[in-house]
Order: C-alpha cells, then sequence, then structure tokens
C-alpha cells in the first residue's frame, strides 16, 4: 500500500469518529477527503479528476433532501423552507461546522503546495462527505451525519439571524422536531 493510500485511510478512520459513522466502503471516505488538484486522480479504479467536488455535488442535494423531508413533516410554509434551505446549505454555515468538527485535518490538499482551508473549500469538503455517507449507507445514515454536525441544531435552526437576506428570515424561528 503506498504511503498516500496509508495516509488516507489513517484520515477516514479519524473522519468516521469525527462524523460518527464507519464507511462499508471506505474509499468513499477517502474521496471525500480529496482536495481539487491534490495530484491523486483516481481511487479504487475511481476517475476523481477534482478531488471531491463530484461528491460533493451530490451532498449538497442529499443535504436539501434531509432538511425538506424535515420541513414538509414540520408543516411549515413554503417561505419557512427558503429560510432554511439558505441558512444551513450556506457555504458559510457549511464552513463553520468544518471548523467546529475540525475537518479541515483530515482533508488531503497537495503536499507540495498547502493551502488555507477557505470557506468555500470547507464546505465543499463537508458537502463531499454527505454525499460519501449517502453513496455508501443511503439516506438513513445521511440523517444522523447530519444531526451529528449539528446542521439542525436540534430543532431550532434560526432565531433572529441578522445574515439571513430577507427581512422575514431574520425574525423567523424554525423548529423541525428533530
Amino acid at each position: 500500500m503506498s504511503l498516500a493510500i496509508s495516509r488516507m485511510m489513517a484520515n477516514v478512520k479519524a473522519l468516521e469518529v469525527i462524523i460518527s459513522y464507519e464507511f462499508q466502503q471506505p474509499l468513499l471516505g477517502g474521496e471525500a477527503l480529496q482536495l481539487a488538484g491534490n495530484g491523486m486522480s483516481s481511487i479504487g479504479g475511481r476517475h476523481i479528476p477534482n478531488g471531491n467536488k463530484r461528491l460533493a455535488v451530490l451532498g449538497d442535494q442529499v443535504l436539501n433532501t434531509v432538511l425538506s423531508n424535515k420541513w414538509y413533516e414540520s408543516g411549515m410554509n413554503e417561505s419557512d423552507w427558503n429560510a432554511i434551505r439558505l441558512q444551513v446549505s450556506s457555504n458559510n454555515n457549511l464552513w463553520r461546522t468544518g471548523v467546529q468538527f475540525n475537518i479541515g485535518s483530515v482533508l488531503q490538499g497537495n503536499p507540495t503546495n498547502p493551502q488555507r482551508v477557505s470557506e468555500k473549500i470547507m464546505a465543499t469538503a463537508v458537502e463531499a462527505v454527505l454525499g460519501a455517507v449517502f453513496r455508501d449507507g443511503g439516506l438513513t445514515a445521511v440523517e444522523r451525519v447530519v444531526e451529528t454536525l449539528g446542521l439542525t441544531n436540534d430543532g431550532a435552526l434560526v432565531t433572529l439571524n441578522p445574515f439571513l437576506p430577507h427581512p422575514r428570515s431574520r425574525l423567523l424561528c424554525i423548529n423541525l422536531g428533530l
């Protein structure tokens, strides 16, 4: 086993502890940790020319599915859904989540050109992790990881948040009843 693969597998194990989820297919977790431009072009025979970005697209959609399911069950109206989606899936919120859970410590960038983990890179990584969990364990597994990461904040998503773009959203208090 190469040094890069050994390091990736160690980082997957660390990620599993962070998100309280054990991958049945650890290479999916490894793919989620690959930053674009790090030199790794394939994992387990799967071509990954842009690191974790394809999993991030999937993870973004899966996060919206988890949130919209909770929104639907709550009986809230459509404008409430928009406020939830804007806040929870924003790059800033995903970045804060990644920083809080120290996901940056397991990301694999270009070792010859280390870069600061920007808000966008961290948000992409969190989305990629959700995408990997979905591919590995399905929707129920992602719901558990979303809860573990606090992306639904134990039910209260928004309370007087001045960073939301719409004035109605700033006054909204949403409970998804988790």
